[in-house]
């Protein structure tokens, strides 16, 4: 986690940077801070996806809103909620943020 948020630090910077001297708009840049938001929505709604042994307000509510928040036709992350269960599932490349390694230790 510490190196996705360095390197998302950086990015933020470069970003600064790059609108000071007009290499990229103010518009480009958001546009890339809300992806970013968004991935780390997603991150954070799988794992809760699956629910919970507890039978409780809380995880119905979280279980209910992480299958709203997947439900986007989005085909990296359809695929790996496809595979959830399935322990020869491969993953390959990054997504978005988060490194290979990071859906692996969630799935």
């Amino acid at each position: 986690m510490y190196v996705i948020s360095f390197a998302i630090f950086n990015d933020i910077n470069r970003n600064i940077f790059d609108i000071i001297f007009q290499n990229r708009t103010q518009k480009f840049c958001n546009n890339r801070y809300k992806n970013w938001f968004l991935q780390v929505q997603k991150i954070i709604n799988l794992h809760y996806l699956a629910g919970s042994s507890f039978d409780s307000d809380f995880w119905s509510y979280a279980q209910d809103l992480a299958q709203q928040c997947l439900a986007v036709n989005d085909e990296t992350y359809n695929e790996i909620i496809k595979n959830l269960y399935n322990p020869n599932f491969i993953l390959n490349g990054n997504y978005g943020t988060w490194g290979v390694h990071s859906f692996r230790q969630n799935i």
